[in-house]
């Protein structure tokens, strides 16, 4: 259990979303330090390595925004550049953030 909430918090950075991930790593320093010191080393080097991405931080959204749509079920509508940098509005219905 201890193994999947490292590998949750080191997942979290994938999203470039710093306010989740800011919170992610105070849950980790929670648990942390609630660990006797022998299991704090274990920590330190963990047994799963989780690559941080490659994707880039998203421009002109606030993530908080597309997590709550997905909790509450709720559609957004977005404007972006098209691959001809024309403008488009689209409502969409996210499902997940990866």
């Amino acid at each position: 259990m201890l193994v999947d909430a490292v590998a949750g918090v080191r997942m979290v950075r994938r999203l470039r979303d710093d306010n989740l991930h800011r919170a992610a790593e105070n849950v980790l320093s929670k648990i942390t330090l609630a660990l006797p010191p022998e299991m704090q080393k274990a920590l330190a080097q963990p047994r799963i390595w989780i690559s941080d991405g490659d994707a880039r931080r998203p421009n002109g959204i606030d993530l908080r925004e597309v997590r709550n749509a997905i909790r509450s079920a709720r559609k957004l509508l977005i404007t972006y550049l098209d691959e001809r940098t024309r403008r488009s509005r689209r409502t969409i219905r996210p499902i997940a953030m990866v």
